[in-house]
């Protein structure tokens, strides 16, 4: 099982693409899953810049990869997906169409897109999903195009401090936005800190996911926040779902969904070493459990 960790673009333009890669490399990791914003409600210049521009600069980036020998397991897409309004809607629609693009020129598969997320009180978890619905059938001619798939991830939402579930926060749910989306081109993706948020146990619902599991976001929590804490430094009970991902047979990576950013504020490239470096060893721990 390859070992692969989260890193959003911003962290690429800071230190250098080359330079990050080789960083990756010599800790011991194998793969990237590449974010394509800044952060949160911050989109990508480039995905709105010349397309000759966004072609090469992508290409680039895929070349660098390869060199450097870490493969672009997957990538994150811009969020939140929530929308008010047709305004909204399509701006999304274009945001993910360059996102999926991206992914394809990266050279790899799967992309996560979020499904549409607001609080059950105020909307309703049928009303919150048929959002999602919509959103996600507008991108099956994208995602066929570029010949990429779209993985559903498992989310939540708080209230008053209170993290709860939303729309798609369960495998059940999951599963029912892949039937009522009604494509090949839509898979599953196992967050387990949110998964742990939520009071689910994460061997039972990757049991539940099955063959649709083909990408992960694994990072620890304590119960209550989303604190993407590295594996084995939170409450995950890790020899229960790796023991559940044997069983189903996940040939994907294992992608520790991190915090490289706050690494790299904290300590800048040295810190950021580190934090490969200790993603690597936990996560060859986890592997070795079973």
């Amino acid at each position: 099982m390859k070992i692969s960790t989260s890193v959003n673009n911003s962290i690429i333009e800071k230190v250098g693409a080359d330079k990050l890669f080789s960083m990756m490399n010599e800790a011991g990791l194998d793969a990237i899953d590449f974010g394509l914003l800044e952060g949160y409600k911050k989109p990508l210049e480039i995905m709105s810049g010349p397309e000759e521009e966004f072609v090469a600069y992508y290409t680039n980036l895929r070349e660098i990869a390869n060199r450097n020998g870490v493969e672009i397991g997957q990538t994150h897409a811009y969020f939140p997906s929530e929308y008010k309004d047709e305004e909204e809607f399509n701006w999304l629609i274009e945001q993910f169409e360059r996102n999926i693009h991206a992914t394809a020129l990266l050279g790899s598969k799967y992309i996560v897109i979020h499904p549409a997320n607001y609080r059950p009180d105020e909307y309703g978890n049928d009303r919150i999903n048929e959002k999602t619905y919509r959103l996600f059938k507008a991108l099956i001619p994208i995602l066929e195009k570029y010949d990429v798939y779209n993985a559903v991830e498992n989310m939540w939402m708080s209230r008053d401090g209170v993290i709860m579930e939303t729309g798609i926060s369960n495998a059940d749910e999951m599963l029912k936005c892949i039937e009522k989306v009604g494509s090949d081109r839509f898979v599953t993706c196992l967050d387990s800190g949110h998964m742990l948020n939520v009071g689910r146990n994460l061997g039972d619902e990757a049991r539940k996911l099955g063959k649709t599991l083909k990408i992960v976001h694994l990072h620890d929590n304590r119960w209550m926040r989303d604190s993407h804490e590295i594996p084995l430094f939170g409450e995950t009970d890790w020899v229960d779902l790796m023991r559940a991902l044997k069983e189903i047979g996940y040939e994907g990576n294992f992608n520790v969904e991190g915090s490289s950013a706050k690494f790299y504020n904290i300590g800048g490239e040295e810190m950021l070493y580190e934090f490969f470096k200790l993603v690597a060893k936990a996560s060859k721990i986890c592997i070795s459990l079973v």
